[in-house]
């Protein structure tokens, strides 16, 4: 029911990805002409994403993500939240109770999508 939701993520991740290589591969990491591209088609994405609505436990887990980078707006937050990197110390430092129990809750979300997948 949320493939478009889902598809829309997708998207939403080669996005970042491809701005991230970007700017590595850009000296000083680029300009915001250099970048402007990239930054759209990420803005396209975050908008498609924000608008679909969650239909599924997959797309209600999907949005707890974004939320979740979207209200911490730190680097280590996003590399979590959108490319699912381990949680670092410095971002365990910096969160509190709200954060934990929204980065609980997008574990506990999507435990339900394996355990849901697992008994189909």
């Amino acid at each position: 029911p949320d493939a478009a939701l889902l598809a829309a993520w997708r998207g939403y991740q080669q996005a970042h990805r491809d701005y991230d290589a970007a700017c590595a591969r850009l000296p000083g990491g680029g300009t915001e002409t250099d970048t402007a591209p990239l930054r759209r088609r990420i803005d396209a994405y975050q908008a498609k994403v924000e608008r679909l609505p969650a239909r599924s436990v997959a797309g209600v887990a999907v949005k707890l993500r974004l939320l979740f980078a979207q209200q911490l707006m730190t680097i280590d937050a996003h590399q979590a939240a959108i490319h699912d990197a381990p949680m670092t110390p410095e971002l365990a430092a910096e969160m509190d109770a709200d954060d934990e129990i929204l980065w609980a809750l997008i574990h506990d979300v999507e435990r339900m999508t394996t355990s849901k997948e697992a008994s189909i």
